[in-house]
């Protein structure tokens, strides 16, 4: 995989104050049942979806920031979160 075919991946950091509501987030990006997203918030940090374009991320990672969410945009193999 080249370096422009590498996915960038959105991980949740800190699911803040508004857990259901990011909860309801994750269900909507992907289509996960409720207990699965909910383990996922419970469980951070959690990659929560791929994209192709860092925009894509960004815009996710924006949505989180609504609900006072940290999220962050990673390429597979960067460190740290």
């Amino acid at each position: 995989m080249t370096p422009s075919e590498t996915p960038y991946e959105v991980y949740l950091v800190d699911p803040g104050a508004r857990a259901s509501h990011v909860i309801t987030l994750i269900q909507e990006v992907t289509q996960r049942s409720t207990p699965e997203c909910a383990e996922l918030v419970h469980d951070t940090p959690a990659r929560i979806a791929s994209f192709a374009s860092r925009q894509a991320a960004e815009d996710l990672v924006t949505r989180f920031r609504e609900f006072d969410a940290i999220a962050t945009v990673r390429r597979p193999g960067e460190q740290g979160l």
